[in-house]
């Protein structure tokens, strides 16, 4: 008997926990418990930019709720979805598969805020002509994944003004967090709105994505992160646009290639490239930001009607190569930093303008800069408002001898100066206006001036007494002054200057020195007549 009680004794404990589980189960988060499955957790990454989950392309399908899309109506296999009339609708936390053709309606996810939802496209098309084909209402996240050669399409023939009046703006619309991601391609045509776009977070880390939108390519508000995708954008605005303030838009790696009616690439905030291949078209800035512009590496070309980069407050390049073959001005900014990298630059006015006030700068400690105008009458090589200091790497400036083309313009003006204290020079422009390095200087800089002028095309040489090279351009510009400067100057020393068939030997006595044919309006020390002369 009193084994029997015991047994009972325990059943009944057993049957108490059991309930208490349960209730707890069913009603955790309404008791403020929440329950972290593995398709929740959101896990960290060794990028602050992007979280595993950002990243994980493969996961697992077992279990998954498979969708099947059949033309006027779907088939849902599995729970936490369900269709009705035109659309799908995803209710719950969990993976789908979506595959098929839905010939006009919508898959919408809509969940409780804490819910991840995982859904892979594996050869789906989705055409809707009054919403947006994919619409994410609420969830805390969702991750949208292309499988692996699966060729997706989402067509938005126009959004109703219903929709357009609660916000919706794009074929691929969400109001939460969203990510991108996988190795399939994503065909995206959307007729006056955008065609992604998150009010939150938008994510991409992988996958071939073509975009045709009226309006933005890319949209976001919080954040706009890319990685190791292949993005081809041909938009009515911008191409990549990223609107909140206070975030910067990051560009990891991968390629995008977008042909925009506004700008290239825009944010309120920043724009940090680390690396990737950008080629830009647009109809006014190539790339455009409030905050800081920082290229880091990678390969962008820009070809645009106004700025190549414009920033209000700051543009860094510490590497990468930068080539802006056709823009009205090439880099416009508060202050520029150039400290690695190539840049090649063919504007129709300025290369690089430090527009801001007396603390305007243009900073060079390393990198290339080569700027070419060959048809401007009133444009600069480096214009700055305030500074122009040079440290190190090799500045190749060629302006038209025209008009009042300066290679070098520093805002005396403002109380700036323009010194050289390491790296390599050649500015070439007209020698009306014509500026060189002050005296504040520790590197030895030459201006030279000639009348006459010379024609484009014409190579230049500055040789030691023993012969040495040490600095050569084949200027492609018609120009009548140059600015040259190296490391290998020094005090006292002899040199010889050869520009075409001319030749002069130049003494250096002091570190800013001035020689030619011609004094220049804006050269403030002794100006010493040389000995230019017909070779041979």
């Amino acid at each position: 008997m009193s084994t029997h009680r015991h047994i009972n004794a325990i059943c009944l404990i057993v049957l108490v926990f059991t309930l208490v589980i349960t209730v707890l189960f069913m009603n955790g988060e309404k008791l403020g418990i929440r329950t972290i499955t593995e398709v929740e957790a959101e896990e960290d990454s060794d990028s602050p930019y992007f979280t595993a989950n950002d990243r994980q392309m493969n996961w697992s399908t077992t279990g998954a709720t498979q969708i099947s899309l059949l033309g006027s109506k779907a088939v849902v296999n599995g729970g936490g979805a369900y269709a009705y009339d035109r659309d799908v609708i995803i209710t719950s936390a969990g993976r789908y598969v979506i595959t098929g053709t839905l010939d006009n309606g919508s898959v919408v996810v809509d969940t409780d805020s804490k819910s991840k939802v995982w859904i892979r496209l594996n050869g789906a098309e989705i055409r809707c002509s009054d919403n947006a084909c994919i619409r994410v209402e609420q969830a805390e996240k969702v991750f949208l994944t292309l499988e692996e050669g699966s060729v997706n399409r989402l067509e938005s023939s126009g959004i109703a003004e219903e929709a357009l009046a609660a916000g919706v703006n794009g074929a691929l619309f969400s109001r939460d967090d969203l990510t991108l991601n996988g190795t399939g391609t994503l065909e995206v045509r959307s007729a006056g709105v955008h065609g992604i776009t998150s009010n939150d977070d938008l994510i991409i880390t992988g996958g071939t994505i073509s975009i045709s939108a009226g309006d933005d390519g890319l949209h976001a508000n919080d954040k706009l992160n890319i990685e190791s995708a292949q993005l081809e954008l041909d938009t009515g605005d911008d191409g990549v646009s990223l609107t909140g303030g206070e975030s910067t838009l990051v560009i990891a790696s991968g390629s995008i290639r977008t042909r925009s009616g506004d700008k290239g690439i825009s944010a309120a905030g920043g724009i940090l490239i680390l690396d990737g291949n950008l080629d830009i078209e647009a109809a006014t800035d190539g790339i455009n930001a409030t905050g800081l512009v920082r290229i880091e590496d990678g390969t962008v070309n820009i070809i645009t009607a106004d700025d190549g980069i414009h920033s209000d407050t700051a543009v860094e390049i510490a590497g990468g190569k930068l080539t802006i073959p056709t823009c009205y001005e090439g880099i416009e900014a508060g202050s520029i930093e150039v400290s690695g990298g190539e840049i090649d630059i063919r504007p129709l006015d300025d290369g690089m303008n430090a527009n801001g006030k007396a603390e305007s700068r243009i900073l060079v400690s390393g990198g290339s800069i080569t700027i070419v105008n060959e048809t401007a009458r009133d444009a600069d090589g480096l214009d700055s408002n305030g500074d122009i200091l040079v440290s190190g790497g090799s500045i190749r400036i060629s302006m038209i001898n025209s008009g009042k083309n300066k290679a070098l313009d520093f805002g005396k003006e403002n109380g700036g100066v323009m010194e050289i204290n390491g790296g390599e020079v050649i500015a070439c422009g007209n020698y009306n206006k014509a500026e060189s390095f002050g005296s504040g200087s520790n590197q030895y800089a030459i201006l030279y001036n000639i009348r006459r002028g010379i024609a484009g095309g014409t190579e230049l040489r500055l040789e030691d007494e023993a012969g040495k090279v040490l600095l050569q351009y084949e200027v492609p510009c018609s120009f009548s002054s140059v600015v040259l400067s190296s490391p290998e100057l020094k005090k006292g020393g002899t040199y010889r200057l050869v520009i075409g068939d001319l030749a002069d030997e130049i003494t250096l006595t002091e570190v800013s020195a001035a020689f030619g044919d011609v004094e220049s309006g804006e050269f403030e020390g002794n100006m010493n007549w040389g000995n230019l002369g017909y070779r041979g």
